[in-house]
């Protein structure tokens, strides 16, 4: 299951009628690989930046106000309201223009089922020899509301997106627990909430789940397929997969699932799947994100068995594959802190905390978001605070 998105920019009349032409160019040299288009609305001033009161906490569209505790049936018929006054983009089929950017499947026939909305338009504008080169993305991490609110994610959430989409990132990675998808009522409403907030803020981005997100099992795995792409599963025999892998230039990106089917791990066919994948890799930088950190930051977790360590036999199974080959920098979120170690020549890092609490003495408090850059060879990791103080910088060179 891919779960990626990259979403329209507006434009002028003029440049908007340039992009296009450049996006027909493209299409003439496709490989035939089809992608999807969201014709998506923004608000947006006069620079392309989109246009939100400070006091703004979600978009009109997105409040919703719980009186009480509900019923089941109140609940339910709630959430279908909800979902049907939501409104779905318009959708068209292009094809792959650019060889900057290929997406990878993420096991058999099921891959073709999730293939996100997709836009050339921001390829096209831009020199695909600079974006082979020279890009930028961001992380967002652990945005969850615990049971604090009705909405599933935390307030400080909005402020980071506006943050981070001031920063003019390439594109956005969200290393899981972006809501609270529990086994409750109000988990339509939650994660339609959440897609309406990420595609205001964000033109393209990429989720790796955590457990928070998928705590309803299925249930939660089948309603992010259906409210994100406005697809359903067959039936339950179909594979429910929510790992992929995608290049970005010369940089192939990798995002696993650590909490389903299996919470806190890698099961072996994810692992299975990732020998394959990392063994076909052409490219010369390899990035991967996993929600769980394969490799212990604070003891307190080890011991916990909050990251990796419950289940060592997966643990190092993992680890030695990104040692095979040469995976340069893992990246992970669900410990709410920022920390970067090197173990056995890689670089791993959790990339920072949205709006909780800090869980660990010595972690440092805040909101934090990481900012990257891949130059060529050179990959430049940031760690910056909401409110824009560089907590660390460094970097990894081939």
């Amino acid at each position: 299951m891919n779960f990626y998105t990259k979403k329209e920019t507006k434009s002028s009349a003029g440049q908007w009628r340039g992009i296009t032409a450049a996006v027909l160019f493209l299409m003439a040299l496709s490989t035939g690989f089809y992608l999807v288009v969201d014709a998506g609305k923004n608000t947006e001033n006069s620079s392309g930046t989109q246009v939100v009161s400070p006091n703004e906490v979600v978009p009109e569209q997105e409040k919703a106000v719980v009186d009480g505790e509900k019923s089941g049936e109140e609940a339910d018929a709630q959430e279908e309201a909800e979902a049907a006054n939501t409104e779905t983009p318009v959708s068209t089929e292009i094809p792959l223009g650019s060889p900057a950017v290929t997406q990878t499947q993420g096991s058999g026939a099921a891959g073709a089922d999730f293939v996100a909305p997709s836009s050339e338009a921001a390829l096209a504008a831009r020199s695909i020899e600079t974006i082979r080169k020279n890009f930028t993305f961001a992380v967002i991490a652990d945005s969850e509301s615990y049971h604090k609110n009705e909405n599933g994610y935390n307030g400080e959430l909005v402020g980071m997106l506006q943050e981070v989409a001031a920063a003019k990132p390439d594109f956005v990675i969200f290393s899981g627990d972006l809501i609270t998808a529990d086994a409750g009522a109000g988990n339509r409403r939650r994660i339609g909430l959440i897609k309406n907030l990420l595609d205001r803020y964000t033109p393209e981005y990429y989720i790796a789940f955590g457990k928070h997100d998928v705590e309803c099992g299925r249930e939660c795995v089948d309603l992010w397929q259906e409210i994100f792409f406005n697809k359903k599963f067959k039936d339950d025999n179909d594979p429910r997969v929510l790992y992929f892998s995608f290049d970005y230039g010369e940089t192939h990106f990798v995002l696993l699932s650590s909490d389903y089917p299996i919470k806190h791990t890698v099961d072996d066919e994810q692992l299975n799947w990732l020998d394959r994948d990392l063994a076909e890799n052409k490219q010369p930088n390899t990035i991967l994100t996993v929600h769980v950190p394969p490799v212990t930051f604070f003891k307190e977790s080890a011991e916990a068995e909050h990251d990796m360590s419950g289940n060592k036999t997966q643990q190092k199974k993992l680890n030695d594959l990104l040692a095979k080959y040469n995976v340069d920098l893992v990246i992970s979120g669900h410990e709410h802190a920022f920390d970067h170690k090197e173990v056995n020549g890689i670089d791993y890092i959790i990339a920072g905390n949205t709006g909780n609490n800090v869980k660990y003495k010595g972690a440092r408090e805040g909101d934090i978001y990481s900012l990257i850059n891949v130059n060529g060879g050179v990959i430049t990791v940031k760690a910056v605070t909401m409110g824009g103080t560089l907590v660390k910088e460094f970097q990894i060179t081939k």
